[in-house]
């Protein structure tokens, strides 16, 4: 399944479902979802989430993880931000 067939799937579920957001990360789903009316959010709003809500200690290890382990890019000025977001 293509980028655009996730994405076009992960929209549909939404819509379905009247979720309350939509947890996607790639731009053209965000363009996409907001031309919708659907909330979104991304990897990195769930984690300073989490870390507001105490559920996580500390959004910098999961950020190193993510990184690592599973490849997943952030900008560093973006990276910055969020863990000055979450005072770490």
């Amino acid at each position: 399944m293509d980028d655009t067939a996730k994405i076009t799937a992960a929209i549909s579920l939404c819509l379905s479902l009247s979720a309350d957001a939509l947890l996607i990360d790639e731009t053209l789903g965000r363009i996409v979802a907001a031309k919708l009316g659907i909330k979104t959010i991304g990897i990195l709003g769930i984690l300073i989430e989490a870390r507001r809500r105490h559920l996580i200690p500390e959004v910098r290890i999961v950020l190193d993880r993510l990184e690592k382990e599973a490849g997943f890019w952030i900008a560093p000025s973006l990276r910055l931000s969020v863990l000055a977001i979450v005072d770490e």
